[in-house]
């Protein structure tokens, strides 16, 4: 038998116990595959843990990156899972989603947790790849058009233009259009100073562009002013350029110059001036006063001047008359010959105020005189074939032809317009000064061709025109036909008929 020792302090030693043997604490690590997916494709993280999992255990991870849950993909992911004793590998799948929204590329973060529990106990620590980041991607095929629009097409300068930046697509960040500016309008001049691109905020399919005009004192064109789009690789551009006229509202200031002085039967001039040329020719105004009679005491004046475009000055001319004249027995009255008397406005005996009118000298030959307004202007020509015919007169009708059109209007003082135009005939004419006379204008002539009544032509009801023709049977047909010129009770047939048909006339 073993003698107890006693130890020095006089107690007994006990035996040692043998050393205890700790688990292991497993280490856990998570990867993605694939690493990169398509916005509707899925991955797959996987857990793996070092050592099989001794026992169930809960193994907690942490969800990051830029995704939203719901949005960009199935929200199956809780934040923690249990591992299966006896297991090393655990998956977890995660399907993404698609949208209509053009994003940049998205990363949806896992990380393992740190594997300490509740009671500071370590149930697993997390191995050296305790991240994996999957990244998700825009389809192909999504990038963004954009076009741009005027907000009005024309506008006064001084105000603001407008023009619209629109997308067919949001995006999750902000997109910088680019555009160039160009037309008529120059910059600091007719607008502003303007950048050449602006941001489209992320989220917004719209952005308005303001450009201020500038007023100006110029009497000038209308400018306009165009925006162009410029694609990068972030949008495509959609549509054509923009642009707005900028309405120039500056007219020239008038002013009068001249007149003073003038003995009778003398001329004077008034000038009428402008500080700037205007753009167009510009009809001007202007009214007549004083104690001087006009007719009387000097030529009547119209009350109207055409300032030509480019022109800054104009003159108006007044003629003053002489009242002072007196015919006397042995006067003469001086013309080139020939010529003739052609209106005597006084009778033998008659008394006359100073500066009325006694008689008119005329050319020998008569002029044929047209006032015309301004729609038949537009339809006459100088060389159209005329008939010349005077009212009350047994003469027959005579040929004619235009030989002068006005190109001016003539402006009464009710402000009505008018044209002149002179008409020469082949055979004189047995008329006396101011008879009135009947003109035909032959605008078109037809020869030779096929004419029916008018009222033998009808519609189809698809506006078509067509006549119904007697067949030798007594039957009818209707015929498409192609209608021309019309005079009277009878119309030019250009097709559809040979001219030996019998039409019918309904009634």
């Amino acid at each position: 038998t073993s003698v107890p020792q006693l130890s020095p302090t006089g107690l007994r030693a006990a035996p040692l116990a043998p050393p205890t043997t700790l688990p292991a604490t497993p280490a856990v690590e998570v990867t993605v595959a694939p690493a990169v997916v398509t916005e509707g494709q899925a991955a797959t993280f996987t857990f793996t843990s070092d050592i099989p999992m001794p026992a169930d255990t809960t193994i907690d991870y942490v969800i990051g990156g830029d995704v939203t849950a719901d949005d960009d993909y199935v929200d199956n992911l809780t934040g923690s899972f249990v591992f299966p004793a006896g297991a090393s590998v655990f998956e977890i799948t995660v399907v993404t989603k698609t949208d209509d929204v053009v994003e940049s590329d998205e990363t949806l973060v896992i990380t393992v947790g740190n594997g300490i529990n509740v009671n500071n106990q370590e149930r697993y620590q997390p191995g050296a790849l305790k991240e994996a980041e999957l990244t998700i991607r825009n389809p192909p095929g999504q990038t963004p058009l954009v076009s741009v629009r005027n907000e009005q097409d024309a506008i006064t300068e001084g105000t603001t233009s407008q023009f619209i930046f629109r997308t067919d697509r949001v995006r999750n960040e902000t997109t910088t259009l680019h555009f160039v500016l160009s037309g008529s309008a120059r910059e600091l001049h007719d607008y502003g100073q303007t950048e050449r691109e602006i941001d489209l905020p992320a989220g917004q399919t719209e952005v308005t562009l303001a450009i201020p005009t500038i007023a100006d004192r110029l009497v000038e064109h209308d400018e306009y002013l165009v925006v162009t789009l410029v694609g990068t690789s972030e949008y495509t551009v959609f549509g054509d350029p923009a642009d707005v006229v900028i309405e120039s509202n500056d007219l020239p200031e008038l002013t009068l110059t001249g007149g003073d002085d003038v003995a009778e039967g003398g001329t004077a001039i008034v000038t009428i001036n402008a500080d700037q040329a205007p753009i167009a020719d510009t009809s001007i105004n202007y009214s007549i006063g004083g104690t001087a009679t006009p007719g009387l005491d000097y030529n009547t004046l119209t009350g109207t001047v055409l300032l030509p475009a480019g022109q800054r000055s104009i003159d108006i001319v007044i003629e003053t008359i002489d009242d002072d004249v007196v015919f006397r027995p042995g006067d003469m009255i001086v013309a080139d010959w020939p010529a003739r008397v052609g209106t005597v406005a006084v009778d033998e005996g008659e008394f006359i105020l100073l500066g009325a009118e006694v008689l008119t000298l005329t050319e020998p030959n008569f002029t044929i005189t047209l006032q015309l307004n301004p729609t038949d202007r537009s339809n006459l020509s100088v060389g159209l074939e005329t008939s010349v015919e005077l009212q009350a007169s047994a003469q027959d009708a005579v040929k004619g032809f235009i030989v002068e059109l006005d190109d001016t209007a003539t402006i009464d003082e009710a402000g009505n317009e008018s044209y002149e135009g002179v008409i020469e005939t082949e055979e004189p004419l047995e008329a006396v000064d101011g008879a009135s006379v009947n003109v035909d204008v032959v605008i078109e002539r037809r020869e030779n061709v096929i004419t029916v009544p008018v009222a033998s032509v009808l519609q189809d009801g698809q506006g078509n025109d067509v006549v119904r023709v007697v067949l030798e049977d007594g039957t009818t047909r209707q015929v498409a036909v192609d209608v021309g010129l019309s005079e009277g009770a009878f119309v030019e047939i250009r097709d559809g008929l040979e001219g030996d048909e019998l039409v019918l006339i309904e009634t």
